[in-house]
């Protein structure tokens, strides 16, 4: 298949996805439909999954964590980690348990590396906040993020 009809293919399923809260209306996992078709655009044309992944953390509601905990990894691990960067910064009072654990882990990673990015005054006093909030959530057992966050700890050797 041709990779522009590919890419065109991605794009208006991912399009649906924001206007509509699904990819395929007959399709029993929005999720695992959602994490293909971004994986796979992010494969055929980097830039414009990225694009999308901002949309997507901006556009989706927190019901939506797995989606938009996919699409933080993608901006994280990116050149435009400034943006996600900046949408941790200024929405960490509403980031899913899926979000917060993909902020700590990545924070934990970028502790190992020679030059990390540099991360803003205040954001992890953020994110340990609203793990304070989420912790007691139903899905933090499931997703880990305590474990996460014990790393995360361990790593800053922050006080909790």
């Amino acid at each position: 298949m041709n990779k522009n009809i590919v890419v065109n293919k991605l794009v208006s399923g991912l399009n649906s996805l924001l206007e509509n809260g699904y990819i395929d209306p007959n399709s029993v996992d929005d999720d695992a439909d959602a994490l293909e078709y971004l994986g796979e655009l992010l494969v055929q044309d980097k830039t414009c999954c990225l694009s999308f992944c901002k949309k997507i953390l901006y556009t989706l509601t927190s019901v939506d964590g797995v989606i938009k905990g996919a699409a933080l990894d993608f901006l994280l691990l990116s050149d435009d980690w400034r943006d996600a960067f900046d949408y941790l910064m200024n929405n960490s009072e509403r980031l899913s348990v899926k979000e917060l654990k993909t902020a700590f882990f990545y924070f934990c990673c970028a502790k190992n590396e020679t030059a990390p990015n540099p991360v803003p005054d205040g954001l992890f006093k953020k994110l340990r906040s609203q793990y304070k909030i989420m912790k007691n959530d139903s899905d933090a057992k499931f997703y880990g993020l305590h474990e996460t966050y014990d790393e995360f700890i361990n790593s800053y050797q922050l006080n909790d």
